[in-house]
């Protein structure tokens, strides 16, 4: 039985010397056996059989699905403390669990993004449930690049691009835990529209409804995350959340809201977005 008492001593494989030789603990071979089969599609079914004459029972088992290091464990060095140690000393997968369902899963940068002021019935950037004009959507929602579309607007429109996160002195796209802050000029009454990549997709973009959302000017920060969504530019096959392949064919649809039946996060997971009228009385 365990008595309680923890140890500094890394996570390691379990080697002969480690073993009572009172006990019989048996072989990983002669306990279980897990299969991992590929479904077809982006799903995969792991089977874990407790095998006849095992001589342990096996408990709830912890899984992740990761692209980098090993989220729970590193050979030869200490337990993270994410509750690895419930897991390996009492069989409950709780808290470990519950440490990665928040701190795993899809992942994605946000890419540069362009903004335009303008009035009440206009869709500068798109129109939903038609295909995209050839202005230049396209790329931003497939390479996160919004030039090309910043060029074709810029003669009508007040536009602009922002793309350097706060603290930083270079132009790139922002990850988990950083923003983008950005000013321009408005009059009463006009509307601002945004576009910006879901950067791990093939043609997701965030953005507002088609027609932008009217400018307020109180003075308080308003928190408009709910204005924002996720759109398919219809530019591009979708793929599984984060697989991002190489994938050039092109899929001819229209734009419309992000409903393909994949388990993409809702854009408030995923961002966050604010305004204020600034203190200047332009």
């Amino acid at each position: 039985m365990h008595d309680g008492a923890d140890t500094d001593e890394p996570v390691q494989l379990m080697s002969v010397a480690d073993l009572d030789p009172t006990h019989d603990y048996g072989m990983v071979a002669t306990n279980l056996k897990v299969t991992l089969d590929y479904d077809g599609g982006h799903m995969f079914t792991v089977t874990v059989d407790n095998l006849d004459g095992s001589t342990t029972p096996i408990s709830p088992v912890v899984w992740v699905v990761h692209t980098s290091a090993n989220p729970l464990f590193e050979a030869g060095m200490p337990d993270y403390g994410h509750g690895l140690e419930n897991v390996a000393e009492a069989g409950d997968a709780g808290p470990l669990g519950h440490y990665l369902a928040w701190n795993s899963g899809y992942v994605s940068p946000i890419a540069p993004v362009l903004w335009v002021v303008h009035n009440k019935g206009e869709m500068p950037i798109f129109t939903e449930n038609t295909p995209d004009r050839g202005l230049g959507l396209e790329r931003l929602a497939e390479t996160g690049d919004p030039s090309e579309l910043y060029a074709s607007l810029m003669n009508d429109y007040q536009v602009g691009v922002y793309a350097v996160p706060d603290g930083e002195m270079d132009a790139g796209p922002i990850f988990p835990g950083q923003k983008y802050t950005f000013s321009f000029d408005a009059k009463p009454g006009q509307y601002l529209s945004i576009a910006s990549m879901l950067g791990n997709s093939n043609d997701e973009f965030f953005a507002f409804g088609d027609s932008g959302i009217k400018l307020t000017f109180g003075n308080a920060t308003k928190d408009i995350t709910d204005k924002v969504m996720l759109w398919d530019a219809g530019t591009e096959p979708n793929e599984y959340p984060g697989t991002k392949t190489a994938n050039e064919d092109v899929e001819g649809s229209t734009v419309r809201k992000l409903n393909d039946g994949y388990p993409w996060p809702a854009a408030s997971k995923i961002i966050k977005v604010t305004i204020q009228k600034n203190k200047s009385e332009r």
